[in-house]
C-alpha cells in the first residue's frame, strides 16, 4: 500500500506531475514512499487515460460464435418422444458488453392418432455479459452446479444456468418443446437441457 507520508492525494500529485513536467522525485514525495510510483502515474495524462481504459471490460465474443444450431439440436435429440427442429434464429448486441444468440425450436410429436406441433417461444439462448461477474453472478440461495466454468448455479425462476468465466458471466436457457407425456416435469427438463447446452458452449469458449 502506498505511503501517506506525502499529504497531497495521489490523483492530485499525478495531475501536477503531468501538467508541470516535474517528477515526483523532485517534489520530495516519492523519496519518502517505500513503494515506487508506477510509470503511468509519473508520465503524461494520456498514459494515465490508457491505463484506465485497459482496466475496463473488453467486448465479449459474439454469442453466436459459441452457440450453434447443431448444439441446440444435439441436446434436443436426447429427449425422447418428440422431433425438434429449428424454427427461428436471433442474434444481437444489447451494448458493447452484452451479446445474445438464440434459436427458437419447433416440436412435433404423436398425439391421439395424429400429431401435435409446438412452435411457440421455445428458445435456446446464450447471453454473454462481459466483465459482469461482480454484480451479475449471485449464487447465494440457488442450487450450485459443479464442473461448469469458475462456478455455476441454476436460477429456477428464470430457467437459466448462470456461469462465471473469469470476470464474464454466461446465461444459458433452453426451454425446448418437450413431450409432456414423456417429461411431465418441465422445469427439470429445462434444467437438463440448459446444463447440456452449457457444456457444449463452454467447450467452444475454452477451445
Amino acid at each position: 500500500m502506498r505511503s501517506r507520508a506525502c499529504l497531497r492525494p495521489a490523483a492530485a500529485t499525478a495531475a501536477l506531475a503531468g501538467l508541470t513536467g516535474i517528477s515526483l522525485l523532485a517534489s520530495g514525495c516519492a523519496s519518502r514512499s517505500p513503494v515506487p510510483v508506477p510509470r503511468a502515474v509519473i508520465t503524461s495524462p494520456g498514459h494515465m487515460r490508457s491505463a484506465a481504459m485497459a482496466s475496463q471490460p473488453t467486448s465479449p465474443p459474439a454469442a453466436c460464435s459459441l452457440l450453434s444450431a447443431a448444439d441446440v439440436l444435439g441436446v434436443a435429440r436426447t429427449f425422447r418422444g418428440i422431433t425438434i427442429t429449428i424454427d427461428g434464429h436471433e442474434q444481437r448486441s444489447e451494448s458493447p458488453q452484452i451479446s445474445v444468440c438464440g434459436f427458437n425450436q419447433k416440436g412435433v410429436h404423436a398425439s391421439g392418432g395424429g400429431t401435435m406441433t409446438d412452435s411457440g417461444d421455445r428458445w435456446a439462448q446464450l447471453t454473454i455479459l462481459a466483465g459482469a461477474a461482480s454484480y451479475d453472478f449471485s449464487p447465494a440461495g440457488y442450487p450450485a452446479i459443479s464442473g461448469l466454468g469458475d462456478g455455476a448455479y441454476w436460477d429456477d425462476g428464470q430457467h437459466q444456468v448462470v456461469i462465471r468465466e473469469g470476470q464474464d458471466v454466461l446465461q444459458v436457457i433452453d426451454e425446448l418443446p418437450v413431450n409432456v407425456d414423456a417429461h411431465p416435469d418441465l422445469t427439470a427438463a429445462y434444467r437438463q437441457a440448459a446444463q447440456a447446452l452449457a457444456v457444449k458452449i463452454l467447450s467452444h469458449w475454452r477451445g
